[in-house]
């Protein structure tokens, strides 16, 4: 089965989301709250080679038009880094695993679990050490 997703307020709802984080970084950087926006992947966006099964969830949650929105969403991310003291884009951070790691659409199994882990360490590791710093 295909599942189809309506699309029609795409758009409004990107606008709105883009809002909301200016808002909470705005809000919460007052407060010396730091907040990284992360643009997760799904299966299908990056340049990794799907599995059998990857392809079937890719194709069941129509993967084209989802990513075509999710590209929408990391568009928003030069702005959102302004307000916010990060906003980086995940989605190709499976390009070179070529096992299956995809569970669905967006959850991944142990192994992207690891590798997605890591890459946030990567991405907070100066944060904390600059934090460290401080104290």
């Amino acid at each position: 089965t295909i599942v189809k997703y309506d699309f029609s307020n795409s758009d409004k709802k990107i606008d709105e989301w883009e809002s909301r984080w200016v808002k909470t970084c705005t809000s919460l950087n007052q407060k010396d709250i730091e907040i990284i926006i992360i643009v997760q992947p799904l299966v299908g966006t990056g340049e990794k080679n799907l599995t059998t099964y990857e392809q079937l969830w890719h194709t069941r949650y129509n993967g084209e038009g989802i990513n075509i929105i999710l590209e929408k969403y990391a568009d928003r991310l030069p702005l959102l880094n302004e307000y916010c003291s990060g906003a980086v884009d995940f989605r190709t951070i499976y390009d070179d695993v070529e096992v299956s790691i995809y569970l669905d659409n967006g959850h991944v199994n142990k192994l992207g679990n690891k590798i997605l882990a890591e890459k946030i360490y990567e991405l907070i590791l100066p944060n904390i050490q600059s934090m460290k710093n401080e104290n």
